[in-house]
């Protein structure tokens, strides 16, 4: 009984056992994969070199007239004409008739100076003989004693030629005051707002309706401190033949960003305000474009108007022997890639100016470089890359994160 006991447990031991044995040896053998190798990241290259550089800024700002108008009353009266332009929009040639007052008064008036002039002229002609007829009288008399001037009515001729040429001036105003009762337009342009209408009572200075000079339209155009080295700008007011054009001035190209296909109008700068913006920091520049209001044959653009939107470019200097590279290729503004040895390498640059889609560099990279074009995001410098040529943008994100299975 006590050997059936020990020989069990020693028996189910050794099956155990056996069946281990059994089991690690019919296991089948594990196979051991290749080395993983990632590929080359597929990039595009643009190899650097030194080149010429136009310097473009961009601004904006909205069109205003150049010379505002305001037509004023130069006397008092009641408006009994209206001319079919005096309406806001009307358009307006200098000396071009926009009401006629009631003239009667002055019409008067001027018959009263004529007849002022011609008292006038009969008094100076009577004192001219009593003058002439003094001196006669005195050279009869005593000739030892000096005769005075009043005693040849020197004083009394005087007066009369005064009041002659008081009764000249009284009619040159009479005829003038007549011929203010037809007011005139002072300028060529397009009227903005009229405030009177036929019937009503007019005094000298009321302003009846304002207007602008349609020859030339201004736009101020806000630049930061940093684009104003390069800018020649000019100081003072320039003079501007709108007929032949402006010379020697800095071109600025106008689009209106609410229209397609863009329309553009050609400027020039012609003066720069006189302070800097407190608030902003930007220097305003004055920008002058030539008959924008007016239409030609065959042109299709839509006249300007005053308080339009307008995108500016504004040509600058010209750069020489600077470096140049894409502005998508750079990384956070301070870093881009090359490839060196067939690798990446992340290298920090110093941006001397950047546009939307180019930017120079001034410090960080050589002529011969070659700088990656293609966007990459965040990649660790010594990824190994393969270079093609073309212009498209290569998305490298399954490239980068997939292993070679067996």
């Amino acid at each position: 009984m006590s050997i059936k006991k020990v020989l069990v447990p020693l028996i189910c031991l050794g099956c155990f056992i056996a069946i281990g044995q059994w089991i690690m040896q019919s296991s089948p053998e594990a196979s051991q994969g290749r080395q993983v190798q990632a590929k080359p990241l597929l990039v595009e290259t643009q190899t650097l070199a030194r080149q010429d550089y136009q310097i473009t800024i961009h601004s904006f700002g909205t069109v205003q007239a150049r010379r505002r108008a305001e037509v004023h009353a130069l006397v008092s009266g009641q408006v009994l004409e209206l001319s079919e332009q005096f309406k806001a929009g009307g358009v307006v040639s200098e000396g071009d008739v926009l009401m006629v007052l009631d003239a009667s008064e002055y019409t008067v008036a001027l018959q009263e100076a004529r007849s002022q002039l011609a008292n006038a002229e009969l008094a100076l002609a009577e004192e001219i003989a009593r003058s002439e007829q003094a001196a006669r009288d005195w050279s009869k008399q005593d000739r030892s004693q000096i005769a005075t001037d009043y005693a040849l009515r020197k004083p009394q001729l005087k007066a009369a030629r005064a009041n002659l040429e008081t009764a000249k001036a009284q009619l040159a105003m009479a005829e003038l005051n007549l011929e203010r009762c037809q007011v005139k337009s002072d300028f060529s342009g397009r009227i903005l707002e009229t405030f009177v209408e036929v019937g009503s009572v007019v005094n000298p200075g009321l302003s009846l309706a304002t207007g602008y000079e349609t020859q030339a339209a201004e736009v101020r155009l806000p630049v930061d401190a940093k684009s104003l080295p390069y800018l020649d700008l000019p100081e003072q007011v320039v003079p501007v033949d709108v007929t032949n054009g402006a010379k020697n001035q800095t071109p600025v190209m106008f689009r209106n960003p609410l229209v397609e296909p863009k329309e553009e109008w050609s400027g020039h700068l012609v003066r720069t305000e006189a302070a800097v913006d407190s608030g902003s920091q930007q220097l305003y520049i004055v920008a002058q474009i030539d008959n924008p209001f007016l239409t030609k044959l065959g042109d299709t653009r839509q006249t300007l108007k005053l308080g339009q939107y307008l995108d500016a470019e504004i040509l600058g200097r010209k750069l020489e022997q600077v470096i140049v590279v894409p502005s998508a290729s750079v990384y956070q503004g301070r870093y881009v890639y090359i490839v060196e040895d067939g690798r990446l390498s992340k290298r920090e640059i110093v941006i001397r100016w950047r546009e939307q889609e180019q930017t120079i560099v001034s410090e960080g990279l050589s002529p011969g470089e070659k700088i990656v074009t293609t966007a990459l995001g965040q990649v660790s410098s010594g990824t190994p890359v393969a270079e093609r040529s073309g212009a498209a943008d290569l998305v490298n994100s399954e490239q980068m994160n997939t292993d070679e299975l067996p």
